[in-house]
């Protein structure tokens, strides 16, 4: 193992040179081979001999992934029963002149998953890893100014592959850039290692460097002795993100022939700007080896003032704590699998960045060295993952010792220099044994200056060398505990599951329990986007992924559907859930009291920035009553990063609430930029309400009684009940009706968030939506001027499925009726959607508008996204937390309170449900936090009055 890991180490890893180079992207002959006989055959030919003509390839371009063009159906993880197929690749290229005489490199950005290279015939290598970069000296296969050939054979299936295959497609080839670099043959820069050292203040910084410089002089004095060669000359150049030098510092280095040398230099640098995910300020640092007769080679590479700490169990970037908001990423998009672009790379991190996101982890290997560059520069949190995961039976057999340690080695060698990598991961959700504790080594050993985790691995007797604690999807509750006494850092790779566009609950408590401790640093989202790959051929076969309905070329596997965007990364209702929670800005509480008489409303803003002053932000807040927008400003609120500012809305415009009346500010917030960052609403709730004018003397409200149904006359509203049902059949208001029957309701059309909770499932024919109800005990009494009714009426789809309801109707002389109901629910099923009261809309009529949160979707532990607000209601469905409605038809309307949530299918527009209770949005289906059920034996109250 001593030995592989020396030859790694003296391999040229990410020396960001500006010599010359030659990409040999684009057209390349490709062969198929649909599996291993095929494969060999192929192989046994000689393909890769310049002097035999290439039969039966095609062309295509690299970099891409055969399945994507068509050649297979493209394998969702592990190729089980798959096919293991193979693709073979050949490119002719020419490099120039000046390539002659000297070193050159053949690297390799990606391929997928192992990669058997022939140059001009010669065999050059074999590399097992399929997410690492990897290169090779081909100084002695290459010839300048003439044709080349380069032949690849990329397997999908050997010993170690399931390394490469996790939650996602399997896809084979080139898949990222292949380039040939040139350098000085004799003496040439290796490596360059950076970095940077803060002092105990974190104003000034060492910026420590090693230069790794390689001589292959082979001069000799008489008597076998060495020549003392000739020295040479590094020089550091610091500039700043203008290009204006800072700072230049030059070592002479003594001869060192026939051998190599490591030359450290550090160069204090007086109060650096540093960088982090907010600030994301770069330096570019330029190495040049100078010989005597000049510059013979330089590497520059952007660097950043960073450095990461977890002193006294607390992350901390450059002394101060942080919190981590990410996702789960994949690299890979569906036109072109894993060959993305940086057009790929900048639309996803922009939209990360609309949505307060800092941190991504690159689940679960090493992303594109043009992404993290990215991530770099835009300011974005990155935890670099050693692709081990799911190792399995190899996690504990010697033989897969090389294997580990290659990619461990070419995993931190390639990124140890860039800022954003804050954390080196090892593995996935495995269990500790011996060969992921010594990557952990290796890895501590190249790099000490970042932590190193072990995703899932959350014990608190990990060894030493594991600097932070890793839980994946505890609740809310185990996450407060643990971070409340964890001695070391607690970071929560994966912690809520964004499956479909139904589920997706629970993000706010898990977010709040686990960063309100020091220890609690954050956690990432599974996941960013929809795993949907685009293939060109239309096969309705579902043996290897599933098909969307709306693109029949877009294979999506059942497990695939994660995304808070989806494929193409349009964003969605969890993309705006996200964001809420991650909102760096927003308002201490959701109502405010004010007392009477009161001018000001002091409401407190949090400002959870790291290292953004709340000043830089600008909050817009408007004063509303009911919907209606009574005065509004831009201000600015003192606030230093993880503490409160206080901002002033005055009341003078809002003149006295009554009751039944909702007056609240709204708050947005928006960067420097003016991006918004995010918004709330803030309730303000008066000491008292005032008193309407009294209502004029109205008629007492009139009964009559028409062969089994009971009218009630009051004002202009007219109410008739079924005497079977004791329920209503119809509301008119002028003359005109309104709804139609109104019942109780247990039931909405399943969403497939719904369908992983259900559980049990109902016998045949038992539907909870058409139960058949009994006698009902209807009685009519008068109180105070009132009409009140009562029934009790049971619901039954069999013996063992029904409810009861108890149903109190009071209307008064001006029409108002106020219902009270207790449903008594007793189902054969695991739990309910919703309980509450359903009404049909009659013909004509529309659900026009509706107060509450909104626009979007809201469930209780679903609902950050949302603000108060008044809603059109034409087009609102889905589950609306609200306060009232109004249906109606040609300005006659009809209002509904009802405190809960209005339920409404797009299958079924006519049909309003009003519901007590609804079901909690479950998380990787099913619902573990304390209070999300809704049990089918239970008993429900609610209210609802129209009016």
């Amino acid at each position: 193992m001593r030995n592989l890991l020396l030859s790694l180490m003296a391999m040229s890893f990410a020396v960001s040179a500006a010599q010359e180079s030659v990409c040999i992207n684009g057209d390349w002959q490709f062969r198929y081979a649909p599996g291993p006989r095929q494969a060999d055959s192929i192989a046994a030919s000689g393909f890769y001999d310049p002097e035999r003509p290439a039969r039966g390839f095609t062309t295509v371009k690299v970099p891409s992934c055969w399945a994507v063009q068509g050649f297979e159906e493209p394998v969702y993880r592990e190729f089980k029963d798959a096919p293991h197929s193979e693709g073979f690749y050949l490119r002719h290229f020419r490099v120039p002149r000046s390539f002659a005489g000297k070193r050159v490199l053949l690297h390799f950005g990606g391929v997928w998953a192992s990669a058997e290279v022939w140059l001009n015939g010669r065999w050059v290598g074999r590399h097992d890893s399929g997410f690492t970069s990897f290169s090779y000296d081909v100084t002695g296969h290459v010839s300048a100014d003439a044709d080349n050939l380069l032949a690849v054979r990329v397997r999908q299936v050997y010993p170690g592959y399931v390394c490469d295959t996790y939650d996602d497609w399997s896809l084979g080839g080139i898949y990222r850039d292949v380039t040939l670099e040139a350098m000085p043959a004799k003496r040439w820069i290796d490596a360059v290692r950076v970095v940077t050292d803060f002092d105990k203040d974190y104003r000034d910084a060492d910026l420590k460097m090693k230069v790794m410089v390689i001589d292959r002089h082979k001069n000799t004095l008489p008597g076998n002795y060495r020549s003392p060669g000739q020295p040479y000359v590094l020089r550091f150049t610091l500039l700043d993100a203008g290009g204006d030098t800072v700072q230049t510092v030059e070592r002479r280095v003594a001869a060192h022939t026939s051998t190599g040398r490591e030359t450290a230099v550090t160069m204090r640098v007086a109060e650096p700007r540093q960088w982090n995910a907010e600030h994301p300020y770069l330096y570019t640092l330029r190495v040049e080896l100078v010989e005597p007769d000049g510059v013979s080679q330089a590497s520059v590479q952007r660097i950043g003032f960073r450095e990461v700490t977890t002193d006294g169990g607390v992350l901390r970037v450059n002394g101060r704590p942080v919190k981590l908001r990410g996702v789960n990423h994949h690299d890979e998009y569906p036109d072109v699998g894993r060959a993305t672009t940086r057009e790929h790379w900048l639309r996803d991190l922009r939209l990360m960045k609309a949505a307060n996101i800092n941190y991504v982890r690159t689940a679960h290997y090493q992303h594109a060295k043009g992404f993290i560059e990215l991530c770099d520069s835009i300011g974005m949190y990155v935890g670099g993952e050693v692709s081990l995961g799911g190792a399995g039976g190899m996690a504990v057999d010697p033989g897969f010792t090389a294997g580990s340690m290659l990619r461990t080695v070419e995993t931190v060698e390639r990124d140890v220099n860039n800022p954003s990598v804050i954390y080196w991961s090892v593995g996935n959700e495995d269990a500790l044994t011996g060969m992921y504790l010594r990557a952990a080594r290796v890895v501590k050993a190249l790099d000490g200056t970042r932590p190193i985790l072990l995703p899932w691995n959350a014990d608190g007797s990990l060894p030493e060398e594991i600097d932070i604690r890793v839980p994946h999807y505890w609740t809310a509750g185990e996450y407060d505990s643990l971070a409340a006494t964890s001695d070391r850092p607690v970071i929560t790779t994966e912690y809520t599951h964004a499956f479909g566009t139904d589920r997706f609950g629970g993000l706010a408590d898990r977010w709040r329990a686990l960063t309100s401790h020091p220890a609690g640093a954050g956690g990432a989202v599974w996941m960013w986007a929809d795993q949907g790959i685009k293939t060109p051929t239309r096969r309705d076969e579902k043996r290897y992924g599933g098909i969307v309905k709306d693109d029949p070329y877009l294979r999506i596997s059942s497990n695939g559907w994660d995304g808070i965007v989806d494929s193409y990364r349009n964003t969605t209702r969890d993309y705006l859930e996200l964001k809420a929670v991650y909102a760096p800005v927003r308002t201490a509480c959701g109502s405010v009291d004010i007392a009477d008489g009161a001018d000001t409303a002091l409401i407190a803003v949090r400002n959870d920035y790291d290292f953004t002053p709340l000043g830089s932000v600008r909050v817009a807040w408007t004063l509303c009553k009911d919907g209606q927008r009574l005065d509004s400003a831009t201000v600015r609120a003192d606030a230093a990063p993880h503490s409160l500012g206080l901002v002033k809305v005055p009341l003078g415009r809002l003149g006295a609430v009554g009751r039944g009346e909702t007056a609240y500010v709204l708050m947005v917030f928006a960067d420097s930029l003016g991006r918004e960052i995010g918004r709330n609403s803030v309730e303000l709730k008066p000491a008292s309400y005032a008193e309407g004018k009294p209502a004029a003397a109205a008629a007492a409200p009139s009964v009559a009684d028409n062969s089994g149904e009971l009218s009630v006359r009051a004002g202009d509203m007219e109410y008739v009940f079924s005497r079977a049902t004791g329920m209503p059949v119809s509301v008119s208001k002028g003359g005109t009706k309104v709804m139609g029957a109104m019942r109780p309701t247990v039931w909405h059309k399943f969403n497939e968030g719904d369908m992983t909770i259900r559980g049990r499932k109902f016998a045949k024919g038992v539907s909870p939506d058409k139960l058949v109800p009994g006698k009902a005990e209807l009685t009519v009494a008068r109180d105070s001027g009132c009409i009140v009714l009562r029934s009790v009426v049971a619901y039954v789809a069999n013996d063992s499925n029904r409810l009861e309801a108890d149903m109190r109707y009071r209307i008064d002389g001006s029409g108002r009726m106020a219902v009270e109901y207790s449903i008594a629910t007793d189902f054969q099923t695991n739990m309910l959607p919703l309980v509450g009261l359903q009404a049909a809309m009659s013909p004509g009529t529309t659900l026009e508008r509706w107060f509450g949160l909104g626009p979007c979707d809201t469930h209780p532990n679903k609902r950050e996204a949302a603000v108060m607000g008044l809603w059109d209601g034409r087009n609102a469905y889905g589950t609306k937390q609200m306060r009232w409605a109004e249906v109606g038809s040609g300005g006659l309307m009809v209002r509904l309170t009802a405190p809960g949530h209005l339920v409404r299918d797009a299958s079924s527009p006519d049909v309003l449900r009003f519901a007590t209770r609804v079901l909690c949005r479950p998380e990787k289906g099913r619902l573990k936090e304390p209070g999300t059920r809704l049990p089918s034996k239970g008993t429900y109250n609610g209210t609802l009055c129209i009016e």
